[in-house]
Formats: structure tokens, sequence, C-alpha cells
């Protein structure tokens, strides 16, 4: 889609918050003729005649039609984002700090993380969308996974006329806009914005990398219980060794099923990959592969190779009962066709608090 079309957007009220950087651009700007005004003649001013000012469409960073997602259409909000929700209980579930042990913490840290894990396609769209609660004092992970058709209302992108859309555009939309790099710090905005969730820090994987990282550690050994299929592969129950492009493919299989069964595919490989790593890999191959993940062109994040290694001696000493993976149900959402005929998914206002309570936000 051409850059003039995204203005043809739906208009609808903008929830958002006043913009910091138009403020801060409106200060600066005015302090500038201040300063000037103090260092130039006085001139006798001559009235002109108004003329209306020309409109222009804003200039993308990243002309790239490739990023920019396509619009998905007009859908129904059935939930207030949590940035709209003053209540006494949010403001309260986001402050609770988590209770301390006398314990001297995991791996020589105590603190708690809250990470982002995107996982992206080559149209620049968030395919996988995860957020991972790292605790080290108490050696616990939680993650819950968000849906990529989630129609949500959209902050920073207002000027463009874009305020509402699938949560998994924001990635494009920041990578379009604003440049190269900039697609995670988007979704995360995103995110933080329509469930309430801080996000410390986020990391992206395209799919074409993760492949590479998989047959790094020698593959993994994948349990299928379900049948799987689209129209290029079909995985029937069994257990499969696989290489990085095969689980991939097994990854981001939808065609026949939903968003719902890729989001389940995709903790499985997850899994695999833990227990691989739980299984025992060499302290050498370890730094071989963090060293190349930190120095891809792709990966966005940071984080550095000290916090890596920090994963890496929690995956190693976590227990498996201390791992709780929990997917939206899929009765906190339904889905609903756009009239441009696009298929997304309508989060319940139940969404949000189901969001935090995964995390450990809330109790």
């Amino acid at each position: 889609m051409e850059p003039g079309k995204s203005q043809n957007l739906m208009e609808k009220k903008n929830h958002t918050a006043q913009r910091p950087a138009l403020i801060a651009s409106i200060l600066s700007i005015a302090l500038t003729l201040v300063v000037a005004a103090c260092n130039i003649p006085r001139q006798v001013l001559v009235p002109l005649v108004n003329e209306p000012a020309t409109q222009l469409a804003p200039t993308p960073v990243n002309p790239d039609t490739e990023i920019l997602p396509e619009n998905s259409g007009d859908a129904p909000v059935e939930f207030t984002p949590a940035a709209l929700q003053a209540t006494e209980e949010t403001l309260e579930a986001t402050t609770t700090p988590v209770p301390f042990t006398e314990e001297d913490g995991t791996c020589g840290r105590t603190d708690t993380l809250t990470l982002l894990l995107l996982g992206v396609d080559k149209h620049a769209q968030a395919d996988g969308i995860r957020l991972i609660r790292v605790d080290f004092q108490n050696a616990t992970v939680r993650m819950t996974s968000i849906p990529r058709d989630f129609y949500v209302p959209i902050v920073g992108f207002e000027q463009f006329g874009i305020n509402y859309g699938r949560i998994n555009a924001t990635f494009g939309y920041g990578e379009y806009f604003f440049g190269n790099r900039t697609g995670a710090a988007s979704v995360a905005k995103n995110l933080t914005y329509n469930f309430g969730v801080q996000i410390d820090d986020q990391f992206v994987l395209y799919y074409d990398e993760i492949g590479k990282y998989i047959d790094a550690i020698g593959g993994v050994t994948v349990v299928v219980e379900e049948r799987a299929q689209d129209y290029e592969y079909t995985f029937l129950p069994g257990t499969y060794e696989m290489d990085g492009e095969t689980a991939v493919n097994f990854m981001r299989i939808r065609e026949f099923d939903s968003d719902i069964q890729r989001i389940n595919r995709q903790t499985i490989i997850l899994r695999a990959i833990l227990d691989k790593v739980r299984a025992g890999i060499s302290p050498k191959m370890v730094f071989e592969i963090l060293t190349a993940l930190m120095k891809d062109k792709t990966t966005q994040t940071d984080l550095g190779l000290n916090d890596m290694y920090s994963f890496y001696c929690l995956a190693k000493n976590i227990k498996n009962s201390d791992i709780q993976i929990l997917p939206i149900p899929d009765n906190l959402f339904h889905p609903y066709t756009t009239e441009t005929g696009a298929q997304v998914l309508i989060p319940h206002a139940e969404v949000v608090e189901f969001v935090q309570r995964s995390l450990g936000l809330i109790q």
C-alpha cells in the first residue's frame, strides 16, 4: 500500500495521550524565535493576505512497500485499553513489587523483568508475540502470547491517520514510518497501552534467521500430538527430529486451523529448544551461538551478552514446574471479518486482566 493510502484508514475517536514529541518540537521552535528576536533589528511588518496552507502527506523514513502492512479495514473494539483504565486496582497492580525471599536469587541476579519476544516474517509483521516475565529471585518464568490478529486501538501513528488495526501491524508501521530497528519499540508501546504491561526489553528474531540457530544446536526433538497441515506441509502425530527449516515450517502452519493453533505450535518448538538446552550444550557452543545472535544485523534488542548468559543459566537451573505458559483462552475473544475481507480477532474486556494475571502482575 502506498504511503498516501494510509491516510484513508478508518477515522475513529482518538483515545491517545498527548504527543510529547510534538509539544517538545513546538517549545523548541518557540524558544529559538525568542532568542533570535533579541538579536535582530525591529522591522515594519507589512500585512499579507493569508493563503491556505498546503497539506503535505507524511513522508515515510523507510519507503519499502513490503514493510507497510495492508489496511485490515474497520472492526468493533469491545475492550478499554489499560492506559485508559485509571482505576485504583490497575494502579496498584502495576506498582506492587514482587515479594523477595531471603535467598540470593538465581545465576547471580535477583531482579524481575518483562521481555517481549517477537518472531517477524519477511513482510515485517510480528507473526509471533510473546510476553515473558522472568523472576531471577524466585527462579520462575511466566509467559503468555498475544494473538497476532487482535484488533486494537493503535498509538504512535496518529499523524499518519492510523488509529486502529491488528496488533502485529505495529511492527511494520514502526519500520516504515520511523526507520529500521524501531518496529519492536512500536509493538512494545502498543502492548503497554492496551494491556498495561510495562516491557523492560524486547528481542526480535526474523523467521528466516530462527532456523539457523536451531541448526546450530543440532536440531530439536518435537512431539506432535495433533495433525498439522497447510498447502505445502503435513505433520502427522508422532515424534520428529527437526532441523531449523522444518521447525520453522511447522511453527508457521495456519491455513487449515487458526492463529491459536499456530501459537500452540510455536510453544511446542520453544519447549523443544528449552529441552535441548537443558539436556546439555557445551559452554563453547553456547558462547558461539549467543555471540552470533547478538551480532546479527536483524536482531533488535538492548540486551547484552551477560543478560543472555543469565537466561541460559536460568534455563539450566529452573524447574519445569516453575515455567508457566498461559495462552489467552478462546472465550476471551471472537473472530470478525471486516468489510475488506480481513480476518481479525476482537478481544473482550476480560483480556486485560487475564494478561496481567498470567504474568503475575496482579494476584
